[in-house]
């Protein structure tokens, strides 16, 4: 599934926990970031049904948040 990602443009590939979530990362948008998805999903149906989920990255770093009170 990892190298289905990668194959179609992810940077690379990882699993979280026992395999309970695959992930790739990459810097694309749109359509490229779609086939990506697609290409992993398509590689996982031979095991099952899947979903499928894109996040953006927080790069604004640490930050103090003040609570109301």
């Amino acid at each position: 599934v990892i190298a289905a990602g990668e194959s179609a443009g992810a940077l690379g590939g990882f699993l979280s926990g026992s395999g309970s979530t695959i992930a790739c990362l990459a810097l694309a948008e749109g359509a490229e970031l779609q086939a990506i998805g697609s290409a992993m999903q398509n590689a996982y149906q031979v095991i099952g049904r899947s979903r499928l989920i894109f996040s953006e990255a927080d790069n604004g770093g640490a930050r103090t948040v003040e609570l109301g009170g």
